[in-house]
Parts: C-alpha cells; sequence; structure tokens
C-alpha cells in the first residue's frame, strides 16, 4: 500500500510510519521539514506547507491517506480536494467535537459549534474546527473518509503532560491526591494501538465514524492510581476547586462532574477491531521512576520530578543551574505545585523570562512556552508535605496511614 502521511514525525504520526514500514508498505511524508527532518531517512520526503504550498502533491496519487494535522476547515480542504482521486482518507479528529455536558457521546450525537462558523482560533474553538474539518472531508471523499475521534492518546514520545503527570507522580511514590470521586471512569489509548487499527482499517478500505479510546473494559480513576506504591487521599471535586485548581490543565484526567463528561461510548471501533491494551510494561517503568518526557509549559501541568534522559542535542553538555536568577510571579503551574507536595523556588531564566524551579536530586525538562524555542533544564525539589493543607480543608489521612513525605 501506497500510503501519504501529511506530518509523519511527532507522536501519533511518527507511530503511523513506523507501523506502516514494519508492515512493508510505502511511506511518502508531507511536512514543512522542521520538526525532526532527519527522522525515517529512506522514505520519500516532500516538503511544502498545507496552506497554500501544496505543489508537490498535486498529480500524485496513493492508495490512503493520513490527516493527522488538520485543525482549520479551509486548510484541510484544499489538501482534501487536491487529493481527491487517491484512495482512503483518515482523517484523525478528537472527542473534543462532542459538548462537553451532552448525554450523547456516541458516533451520532450532536457535535459542538460556535457562534461565528469564519473563526479559525483553533485554541479557543479547536472541537468546534475538528468537527468542520470533518464535515469538510466527508462531503469531498465521500465513503472513503475514515474519520477517527480520539479520546486522549498516550505512550512513546507524548509531548504533552496530561497523562505523564501521572507517570511522573506514581513514579515518585509517596501519598498522592486522588481528585474527585475514586469510582470515575477515565479513557485512554496507546498511540501504538491506535497507530496498528488505523492501519488495519485503511488497509481494507473501510470508512465511517469512530470513537477510539480504551481501555475496552470501564477503568476507574482508583484502577489508574493502584499502580502507585504508596497511599492515595481522595479529595472532593469542591476542594480542588475552591482551590483555584484548573481542571484538566493543572490536574490531568480530572474534570468535575458538574463541568461534563470527557468518556466516549467506543464499542463500534471495538466491533471494527479496535485493541487496546493497558500495558505491563509502562506501569513497571512507572515504578521504577524511568524517563518520562514532562509536559511543555504551555500545557500548565504541575511541575513534578523525575528522572531525565538529555536529547542528543544537549548531550555532552553541563547542565546549568538557574538558581540565582532573580524573582517573578509565580505561574499556575507553580501555585498547583505548592498546593500539592512540591516546594517551588520562582526564579527567571535569564533567556527565556520564564520562571524556573532549582535545586535537587533529580533533573528533569520542562519545555519552554515559547513556542519554537529549546528546552531549558530545570531542577526541582520535593520538599513540601500536603497534610496541613488537607486538614485545615477538614480532610484527614486514614488512620495508619504514614504523612506523605518526599
Amino acid at each position: 500500500m501506497k500510503l501519504l502521511m501529511l506530518g509523519g514525525t511527532a507522536f501519533l504520526d511518527r507511530h503511523l510510519v513506523e507501523a506502516a514500514l514494519g508492515r512493508g508498505h510505502e511511506v511518502t511524508l508531507f511536512n514543512r521539514g522542521r520538526t525532526n527532518a532527519r527522522l525515517f531517512p529512506g522514505v520519500e520526503r516532500l516538503t511544502g506547507d498545507r496552506d497554500g504550498g501544496l505543489e508537490p502533491l498535486r498529480g500524485r496519487r496513493w492508495d490512503a491517506v493520513a490527516d493527522t494535522s488538520g485543525y482549520v476547515p479551509r486548510v484541510v480542504r484544499q489538501t482534501a480536494e487536491l487529493l481527491r482521486d487517491s484512495g482512503a482518507y483518515v482523517f484523525v479528529s478528537s472527542g473534543s467535537v462532542y459538548p462537553l455536558r451532552s448525554q450523547d457521546r456516541s458516533e451520532n450525537g450532536p457535535l459542538d459549534r460556535m457562534d461565528d462558523p469564519s473563526s479559525e482560533d483553533v485554541q479557543a474553538h479547536y472541537g468546534p474546527l475538528k468537527a468542520l474539518c470533518e464535515e469538510v472531508v466527508i462531503d469531498t471523499l465521500g465513503e472513503r473518509t475514515l474519520v477517527v475521534r480520539s479520546g486522549l492518546i498516550v505512550g512513546p514520545l507524548d509531548p504533552t503532560g496530561r497523562f505523564t503527570y501521572w507517570a511522573l507522580r506514581l513514579g515518585r511514590s509517596g501519598q498522592v491526591l486522588g481528585p474527585g470521586a475514586p469510582e470515575r471512569h477515565v479513557q485512554f489509548i496507546d498511540a501504538r494501538d491506535q497507530a496498528a487499527w488505523i492501519l488495519d482499517m485503511a488497509e481494507a478500505r473501510r470508512g465511517g465514524t469512530f470513537n477510539v479510546a480504551g481501555p475496552a473494559r470501564p477503568f476507574t480513576f482508583a484502577e489508574l492510581l493502584s499502580r502507585c506504591p504508596g497511599p492515595v487521599t481522595w479529595v472532593p471535586d469542591q476542594f480542588l476547586l475552591d482551590e483555584g485548581v484548573q481542571p484538566y490543565a493543572e490536574m490531568p484526567l480530572w474534570l468535575p462532574a458538574s463541568m461534563g463528561n470527557l468518556n466516549m461510548p467506543i464499542e463500534r471501533a471495538l466491533g471494527a477491531g479496535l485493541l487496546t491494551a493497558i500495558r505491563s510494561r509502562q506501569w513497571e517503568a512507572w515504578r521504577s521512576g524511568c524517563a518520562v518526557r514532562c509536559a511543555p509549559a504551555r500545557h500548565r501541568c504541575p511541575v513534578l520530578t523525575g528522572l531525565y534522559k538529555p536529547p542528543a542535542w544537549l548531550t555532552g553538555r553541563k547542565m546549568q543551574n538557574v538558581s540565582s536568577c532573580r524573582r517573578t510571579r509565580p505561574t499556575d503551574a507553580q501555585r498547583c505545585s505548592l498546593r500539592f507536595g512540591l516546594k517551588v523556588t520562582p526564579s527567571r531564566h535569564a533567556a527565556r523570562g520564564q520562571v524556573a524551579s532549582v535545586r535537587a536530586s533529580t533533573q528533569v525538562l520542562i519545555r519552554s512556552p515559547r513556542r519554537h524555542s529549546r528546552s531549558i533544564p530545570r531542577h526541582l525539589d520535593a520538599e513540601r508535605s500536603i497534610d496541613g493543607e488537607l486538614e485545615s480543608a477538614g480532610l484527614h489521612l486514614p488512620e495508619g496511614r504514614p504523612a506523605w513525605r518526599p
């Protein structure tokens, strides 16, 4: 099968390329050549831009097209119309197309809409824009379109802190704060499982719209945190809201019941052969505190300690201590960290103007909030217990549980 990958060097798309090459498919990458440009040296590369720079694709045909980087309907239409003569078109969408408070999050349920359909503000209207992109592709290619409404995608190369937050936190052990109701269901899927299923569907030329998440059986927050070797203290939603914790952004996977629901029914995808697994080796890696890439600062996730393997560009360089930089106002991430067990020293990196946390025995990489700037190594230290704040809120540890210590 000849596969055109729009992107191909980041997260899910990179796993798609690796899986396709592993199956012997002929892969072509189309991107701007800015991210991981040296990956897949034996693969055909076409350099261009999805917004007005599609000339390298003109006159070409592929058996399947995988689109993981479509966010604006106008841009997606350009690509879909140019590749109309190709075979299957896989558009990776998102569960964000459903309104949070929707009771029907099935594939036939109502989709989120925005007041101004002409807006292209992806940050403000991510879900509605994805829904419009789906419609553009279906209108252009019809039944050859496979729409993949993804839940939380996790696994190797994950550039966000939405799931690695918990990987790092559980790997650090000690007492863990459990947000909300322990019986609340959570969904996530390994990028490798999703990539394998997408290729299965493309090879079979199957179209349609599918919610794609996991695990196959209901999985609770309590089960997720049961991998932690230390005790878990569950606190109600209202306590976190009163403390000013931002749902999902500052406490990944947590969304108060009053705000809606993120879970989707996945029976249709399971019936189409989706296989999901909670990989045991990942849990073991968490317990041993393996190297996990921490979240970019722009996601405002709480700062965590962990082991860090320097990237290639940093190999051989001395890790810089930035503790002497001058004080600035703490970020949301720092305030959240102070609430949940980390003593953070506000400081400013001379070149980035970003708050840093320093002085610890383990090193971790916190990416700069500037989109195209290099990552800055930081030192973190866990020096503060959450016991006092829990008790001041009227929440006490169960008897027999040791007080949390780093």
